[in-house]
């Protein structure tokens, strides 16, 4: 800050003060213009004012459907700071706005699209089912009410209220009851064997392989572990199965029982 010493005391120039007034009008427009999430970023220190720039061409570029101030907006507020005796060439400077998109804007700034009675229906409808109907069963609701509208405007118009359909999230569950015949429980729980090929256990492992979903199911003697024989494929089918039983009954001749 630089400051001139008159009289016995420091004193701000003139430049300073038209410079502070200038940033009072950018803090006012960002607190006037705040209307989506994106400014959040604006609080934080920006390294150069080009920063500075590309951030409010990011914002601007972005669609109306993701909260992001459109040129109406921008024009909104800019008019509000304007009746309250900003300059507004400097405002439509900062902002990077033609006065030509500024006066268009602001001309339809009290104009309404014609769609507050389907609005409010549409909410009507959302609350009513709980917030699981989407832009399309809605579309579809309107017209059985008589009300002509194409699926796009509804999905335009919920965005523009901020609310959408919520999915209820499913788990995968692949337990489906006692399905086929159980056979009885003869181990018991008791998983040694004093010699081999005494009793033999099996299960079925899936491993990916490059991308590749394989089922490896082996057969290991419980008495020292050794694996007796084992099968291979892409599906975990009752062929794998027999296939393994058929390599270990050929590996092991001489079973008992």
């Amino acid at each position: 800050m630089v400051k001139k010493h008159i009289g016995g005391r420091f004193v701000r120039s003139r430049a300073n003060l038209k410079s502070e007034a200038k940033h009072q009008v950018w803090v006012d427009l960002k607190r006037i213009a705040s209307l989506s999430v994106s400014w959040n970023n604006f609080g934080k220190k920006t390294r150069s004012s080009r920063q500075r720039t590309l951030l409010l061409k990011k914002s601007e570029s972005l669609s109306r459907g993701k909260k992001c101030p459109s040129k109406k907006d921008w024009a909104g507020a800019i008019e509000e700071l304007r009746q309250a005796g900003h300059a507004l060439k400097y405002m439509l400077k900062r902002i990077g706005m033609a006065p030509s998109v500024f006066y268009y804007h602001r001309e339809r700034l009290n104009q309404t699209d014609g769609y507050d009675s389907v609005r409010q229906r549409i909410s009507s409808i959302y609350n009513e089912s709980k917030g699981r109907y989407g832009y399309r069963r809605i579309c579809s609701a309107l017209r059985s009410e008589g009300i002509e509208i194409n699926h796009k405007t509804a999905l335009k118009l919920m965005h523009q209220l901020g609310i959408s359909a919520t999915r209820k999230k499913r788990h995968y569950r692949s337990y489906k009851g006692e399905v086929g015949r159980i056979a009885p429980n003869v181990i018991a729980r008791d998983f040694k064997a004093s010699a081999p090929n005494q009793k033999w256990a099996t299960d079925v492992t899936q491993v990916c392989i490059q991308g590749v979903k394989t089922y490896l199911s082996p057969i290991m003697d419980m008495f020292n572990g050794e694996i007796i024989a084992y099968s291979i494929s892409r599906s975990p089918n009752l062929q794998m199965a027999i296939d393994m039983l058929r390599v270990a009954f050929r590996n092991s001749q001489k079973l008992m029982g």
